[in-house]
């Protein structure tokens, strides 16, 4: 029931990333925006996967996969912002 929550949760605050791109002056601003949000949402659950599985709080993970997932998310994200 709170995994439902949280997953319900990420979801508006996702959707929330939408209002207020017609603000934005370019419509590939707009975009870029959305992107980098959508891959920050991605992120998050991707790193703290990455954290349970190099502190063996989980076992059966393996945590280079997910260390390598979220830097790349990581990366991304960055070099987004920075191209907005």
């Amino acid at each position: 029931m709170i995994f439902l929550k949280e997953v319900l949760n990420e979801i508006c605050l996702l959707l929330e990333t939408y209002k207020g791109r017609d603000k934005e002056p370019d419509r590939y601003l707009a975009q870029l925006g959305v992107l980098t949000n959508v891959i920050d949402q991605i992120y998050y659950p991707i790193e703290k996967m990455a954290w349970l599985a190099e502190h063996k709080l989980v076992s059966g993970i393996n945590n280079s996969r997910w260390d390598t997932a979220s830097s790349i998310c990581w990366v991304l994200s960055i070099y987004l912002t920075l191209v907005k």
